[in-house]
């Protein structure tokens, strides 16, 4: 039992383990996006202030900036949310082996309750044995 009780210890660390990086995973995801609607927050602020003409010609070159920059986060967000998908089959996978210890240790453990409740029964079948015999 004691073998058990430490792999699933172990797997428990490792699964809370793969959940704190699927955490920063997602955590790094939400910044991404948070910059991201930074952009085109200030994209709109800067296009509606435009008011001449020599506004308007610096802003095609703001837009065409802010549109690369918001290309590269979009990006860098789908990269995230590909690490984020293996990150939670990974946390999934853990699960599934730490379940897999916890069960075979509460079947264990069934399992010497019932030898453990067998071997009573049997004792006791063998006292009222023995006492009948007597009484015959």
């Amino acid at each position: 039992m004691a073998g058990l009780d430490g792999i699933i210890k172990f797997k428990k660390w490792e699964l809370d383990e793969k959940r704190r990086a699927l955490s920063k995973l997602e955590s790094e995801r939400d910044e991404i996006q948070k910059a991201l609607r930074c952009i085109q927050n200030e994209r709109a602020a800067e296009t509606a202030q435009v008011l001449g003409e020599v506004a308007l010609l610096t802003l095609g070159s703001y837009l065409h900036g802010a549109q690369i920059k918001e290309e590269y986060l979009c990006e860098k967000i789908k990269t995230k949310d590909d690490e984020i998908v293996l990150a939670q089959d990974c946390v999934a996978d853990a699960f599934k082996e730490l379940k897999t210890y916890e069960i075979a240790e509460e079947n264990k453990r069934k399992s010497q309750k019932y030898q453990a409740n067998k071997q009573e029964q049997d004792n006791l079948d063998e006292q009222g044995l023995q006492v009948h015999q007597r009484v015959k």
